[in-house]
């Protein structure tokens, strides 16, 4: 597996993560939302050229 499909892979996993905690309560889900925020900003930022192209 490439770098690039391995960020994908942990994009959606941490997506599907915020939205699952989004039912258990939405008030922790807001909480979690600018922390994935932060990540995928982390991780596109730095290589503009790995941005995902869905």
């Amino acid at each position: 597996m490439n770098g690039k499909t391995l960020r994908l892979l942990f994009s959606v996993g941490i997506m599907a993560f915020v939205l699952f905690s989004g039912y258990l309560g939405e008030y922790d889900a807001k909480k979690y939302i600018d922390i994935i925020l932060l990540i995928i900003a982390l991780l596109i930022i730095p290589r503009p050229k790995l941005s995902f192209r869905l």
